[in-house]
């Protein structure tokens, strides 16, 4: 394992179905990346649109990126569980970031994200992401999703208490050690459960592992 943080691979890892009009905004954020060691792996979960056009373009300007293709959903699966799955199991990285293919990344956050997990021992980072309000609506109800995520959550004694229940987990950011996802099964333990987000959180915690929540 190399002492330089930015040298440990990071397996960015984005399922995408029908996400024409998101994934390649997503892609060039994860190219722009400032991390040295990362491969950025999409999944085609069978779109309709023209998004395994969109990826393939993509990978052909920037070597990092793969694009696979999804095969059918197995009896007993949740669709997006079955995506990341098949994800997980062609990932060489050290570490494994979950990101949605509607998410837009800041240039640094994978090496702050790295580095956290790193100095604070962390196996399951999670981030509050920022949501662009389309309409007043939205405008009027992301503050008060944001406020009351973690209003209901003491903080501090979340990251401390190995109570699962204490935990929120974003499934547009869940950055993982693999020994960790691994440790807990990863999605294929979770694979009927439509909130994979909130279950992989809560797995961790009960298997006795870090979990840190980022705002």
């Amino acid at each position: 394992i190399s002492s330089n943080p930015s040298k440990r691979t990071v397996s960015v890892l984005v399922p995408a179905r029908n996400e024409e009009h998101n994934i390649g905004f997503c892609l060039r954020s994860l190219i722009a990346q400032k991390y040295e060691s990362m491969e950025i792996l999409v999944l085609d979960d069978q779109s309709t649109d023209r998004t395994n056009q969109v990826v393939q373009d993509i990978a052909r300007s920037d070597m990092r990126v793969k694009m696979l293709s999804g095969s059918d959903v197995p009896r007993g699966w949740v669709g997006k569980n079955w995506a990341c799955h098949q994800l997980s199991m062609e990932a060489k990285g050290e570490f494994l970031l979950f990101v949605d293919a509607d998410t837009i990344l800041s240039d640094g956050a994978v090496f702050s994200a790295v580095m956290n997990s790193i100095g604070s021992s962390v196996d399951l980072l999670t981030v509050m992401p920022k949501r662009l309000a389309g309409c007043i609506v939205e405008k009027l109800i992301f503050p008060f999703i944001d406020w009351a995520s973690f209003c209901w959550i003491p903080m501090k004694r979340a990251h401390r208490t190995r109570n699962a229940r204490l935990s929120a987990t974003f499934g547009q950011f869940m950055l993982f050690k693999r020994d960790a996802y691994t440790a807990i099964g990863g999605h294929q333990a979770i694979r009927s459960n439509p909130v994979d987000d909130v279950e992989l959180g809560r797995a961790t915690k009960r298997r006795g592992l870090r979990w840190m929540l980022f705002e």
